[in-house]
């Protein structure tokens, strides 16, 4: 964090008076000040965190920062930064009152310190894993889970994660769509999950993966992949394969190697809970992970299943069969409002069901976003045959068996 600004130190100071008692800046960010204080009533020391003031007209960021605050103080856990209360200045900018971790965050003390023993990486994975937990127990995917927003303890070790200003709550997805543009990409590109890319809905199994990159800088000090670009990282997310952490270093058990590899899957249903995470690291489980689901099979029938998932098919179909459903049923209707032929009523028949593989066929390749129809973008890049080939020879199998249920309900009337 950069230093403060004295004149607004000296703001903060006198107004948070006698409430709360300013001992010294903590540091400052691009969107609020940190300050020490000292809560007399409760006689224990406090973190403030404030808005800064050229934010004060922005709304999007000072929704952000009270979904932090909401966020943060519906978990109750030693390794999540507890929210005591929050408040506003007499200009109404808010601020929120924590807890205070004397200590650094893990980004700066792995830069002085280096590598870690890795029976002390071990405890912080773990430590971090049970944060996870909790917090998605109540809901909150933190979707910025990096070395800079993990605090370490002096004297305790105690690992305590913060910074919850990303946070996403399941029950207000629609709150947080509406803060976020479309497209774009929250928290750091050195560990975001493959699902953040490609601007689909995040659910806990997105912090797994931000956790598996974090633990290959606690371990071996550096990420997983080799990318020298942020096209070269974000590709190297979508489609490449982490280095095992044994090739990076050599006192790294293969159990350990082989949880952080499943931490980084690409298909999030492929990746551990941090339950299971904070288990095996625990030793409760083993370092085989035995109490683990074990991966899916990489097979093509479970690939096709799992873009079927991703691409939303299913809901397309499902939306599709259930309108079908209540126009065949007031078919009877129809025909008499429009004065229909019983010919006329097959062929609009055929043409309603004939229409789903089409409409299947073109939910596969394509998705709406915003408004605006878009091609569907691709897990992996899987070259021509996969990405163009096989979606073309869907839509024409689609076309022909639309074309011969419209001729067998001909047939049958």
């Amino acid at each position: 964090m950069a230093t403060t600004d004295k004149a607004f130190d000296e703001r903060i100071r006198a107004e948070l008076t006698p409430e709360l008692s300013i001992i010294r800046p903590l540091g400052q960010g691009s969107v609020a000040a940190v300050y020490l204080a000292r809560e007399p009533d409760l006689d224990r020391q406090v973190a403030v965190k404030v808005i800064l003031p050229k934010h004060a007209r922005d709304d999007t960021t000072r929704r952000r920062f009270e979904r932090e605050a909401r966020a943060a103080a519906r978990i109750n856990h030693p390794n999540v930064t507890a929210v005591f209360r929050v408040g506003r200045l007499s200009d109404e900018l808010p601020y929120l009152v924590m807890e205070y971790v004397d200590g650094r965050n893990l980004e700066d003390e792995l830069a002085a310190a280096g590598d870690l023993s890795v029976d002390e990486g071990r405890d912080i994975l773990r430590q971090l894993a049970g944060g996870l937990a909790a917090a998605h127990a109540e809901g909150i995917v933190h979707r910025d889970v990096k070395p800079a927003n993990v605090l370490r303890e002096r004297g305790t070790g105690r690992v305590v994660l913060t910074d919850f200003g990303l946070a996403a709550a399941r029950d207000r997805a629609e709150e947080t769509t509406k803060l976020t543009m479309v497209g774009q990409v929250l928290g750091s590109l050195e560990y975001v999950s493959p699902e953040h890319l490609l601007g689909e809905e995040l659910t806990e199994l997105a912090d797994v993966y931000s956790l598996g990159v974090l633990a290959y800088h606690v371990f071996a000090g550096r990420g997983p992949y080799e990318a020298e670009s942020a096209a070269a990282m974000t590709q190297a997310h979508m489609s490449s394969q982490p280095i095992p952490l044994t090739d990076l270093r050599s006192d790294v058990d293969s159990g350990l190697s082989r949880l952080l590899v499943r931490c980084l899957a690409k298909r999030p249903a492929q990746r551990p809970t941090p339950e299971a995470i904070a288990r095996e690291l625990d030793g409760s489980a083993g370092s085989s992970g035995a109490n683990d689901a074990p991966p899916e099979a990489d097979t093509a029938l479970g690939q096709f299943l799992d873009e079927l998932k991703r691409r939303r098919v299913y809901k397309v179909g499902a939306a599709y069969l259930g309108a079908t459903v209540v126009l065949i049923s007031l078919m009877d209707g129809v025909e008499s409002a429009l004065q229909l032929t019983p010919a006329g009523s097959r062929t609009i028949l055929g043409i309603v069901l004939g229409g789903l593989p089409v409409t299947l066929a073109l939910s596969w390749m394509f998705d709406l976003r915003a408004g605006r129809i878009e091609r569907t973008r691709d897990a992996e890049e899987g070259g021509v045959l996969r990405n163009r080939v096989i979606p073309a020879v869907a839509l024409v199998l689609s076309l022909v068996l639309a074309g011969l249920v419209w001729w067998g309900i001909q047939l049958l009337g």
